[in-house]
């Protein structure tokens, strides 16, 4: 699984975006996984998106969040399913219904954190043990 923490911006304007890339195939051609949390002006939004080609496609989705510092990637072969904390990591939340998908099973690379108005915070990856 992947975590990434972050500080969300006290007084968010409409489309303020993080965005964590957890798996990537090759970035340049447009082919990852994306965890997207967007401002809507009222509230945060999160889903995540398999890109493939540039082209997305939603695969988990999560309206009206609350405020957050913390989303995590829950990724078991091709199960995959997401979890949100506004506490650190002490507490987690499960958010929309977990997906199936092998669109990058294996696919490794760098992880990032794309921000706008977004603090970035620590970033965990959690090898299965």
């Amino acid at each position: 699984r992947l975590t990434a923490f972050y500080t969300l911006p006290v007084s968010p304007v409409q489309g303020d975006q993080v965005w964590v890339t957890p798996r990537v195939s090759n970035f340049a051609n447009g082919d990852y996984w994306l965890i997207l949390l967007e401002y809507t002006g009222a509230q945060w939004n999160i889903t995540v998106y398999s890109v493939a080609s540039h082209v997305r496609t939603q695969r988990i989705t999560a309206s009206n969040i609350g405020t957050t510092n913390g989303v995590r990637l829950n990724m078991n072969g091709t199960s995959i399913s997401l979890e949100t904390t506004a506490d650190g990591g002490d507490n987690w939340t499960s958010r929309g219904t977990p997906a199936t998908n092998s669109t990058y099973q294996t696919a490794t690379g760098v992880n990032v954190l794309h921000t706008s108005g977004v603090t970035p915070g620590r970033l965990v990856y959690e090898p299965v043990a």
